[in-house]
């Protein structure tokens, strides 16, 4: 087994947890600037739509009235479909800052860091590695007088096969290897 520690190369991506926050609430702000001007954008249109359908009706002239309605249809739809993109944005946005809070309460700075970065290293717990790297394809289970031990099997290459074993014993990761 190879029992070298996987290197902790926190991701740059990955703000810490005040940074996370104040970047959260600044994606707000611009949020609401974009809605208020895609619905000033929505009012004009249809201002423009309620204008036009008096011209157009006082002079006999349809075809403003109908170039009228379909641009203010279009404005309208533009601002129902940005604000769904906006809506979409902020819950994947609350999504990861509540993930990252709870891995920050759960692990600790330095170990959801590397969580995120489905990194793993030597004393992780059963709980981080499945949050690192997901449910293993397979498990064998051996249990002592002393001691339980578990190896989790990642990414099969073929019959009883795989790129990574990690070696659990009592909960604790004590070695992996590493054929990826």
């Amino acid at each position: 087994m190879n029992n070298q520690q996987q290197s902790f190369a926190a991701p740059t991506a990955v703000p810490s947890a005040s940074q996370h926050l104040a970047a959260a609430n600044s994606f707000r702000e611009k949020r609401t600037t974009i809605t208020f001007g895609m619905g000033a954008l929505a009012a004009s249109a249809f201002l423009f739509a309620v204008c036009g359908l008096g011209v157009g009706i006082a002079d006999g002239n349809w075809s403003l009235l109908v170039v009228a309605v379909i641009l203010g249809g279009f404005f309208v739809r533009s601002y129902l479909v940005q604000k769904k993109k906006d809506a979409d944005a902020l819950a994947a946005k609350l999504a990861f800052e509540q993930r990252w809070l709870s891995l920050c309460q759960r692990f600790g700075e330095e170990n959801a860091r590397a969580i995120l970065a489905n990194r793993f290293w030597q004393g992780a717990t059963v709980d981080a590695i499945l949050e690192s790297l997901g449910r293993p394809t397979d498990v064998d289970e051996s249990v002592m007088k002393a001691r339980t031990k578990h190896v989790f099997k990642y990414y099969p290459t073929g019959a009883n096969r795989y790129g990574l074993r990690l070696t659990f014993e009592d909960g604790v990761l004590v070695g992996w290897d590493d054929k990826r």
